[in-house]
This record gives C-alpha cells, sequence and structure tokens, in this order.
C-alpha cells in the first residue's frame, strides 16, 4: 500500500539521490534570473549600447530624464 503524496512529504527528507535533470535545473534558475535582471537593467543603465540600438537607447534615456526625445533633424 502507498501512501499519497501529500505537501508535507513535498518537504520531508529524500529517499534517493536526486536525479541529473533535478541538479541542473535546480542550478539553471538562479542564473536565468540573473542574465535577465543584468540584461534589462544593468546593461541599459551603465551605457552599454550597440550602433543598432544608439537612437532607441538616446530616446529612452531623453524620456526618463524628461528631455525632448525627437530633436534630430534629417532633411
Amino acid at each position: 500500500m502507498t501512501r499519497p503524496l501529500s505537501l508535507l512529504s513535498v518537504f520531508g527528507p529524500r529517499t534517493g539521490p536526486q536525479s541529473t535533470a533535478n541538479i541542473v535545473r535546480n542550478a539553471l534558475w538562479p542564473i536565468a534570473i540573473v542574465s535577465i535582471i543584468h540584461r534589462s537593467y544593468v546593461l541599459t543603465t551603465n551605457g552599454y549600447i550597440t550602433d543598432d540600438f544608439g537612437p532607441v537607447y538616446r530616446a529612452v534615456s531623453n524620456f526618463r530624464r524628461h528631455w525632448a526625445i525627437y530633436n534630430e533633424h534629417f532633411n
């Protein structure tokens, strides 16, 4: 007879070693979260920009500083 899986049994001691997939998954979640924060906040606030996104970066920076966004004249 097997016991039903309850909430308390999930937090109890393990009966066997973890699988490799569980170890890799547990290691990669923090790395994924830190890389998302790094790409979305740290790189944008430090000014690391490429030439492709230069105008977009300047527009966002000007918007955050409450400056005029479109001040270029392409005549």
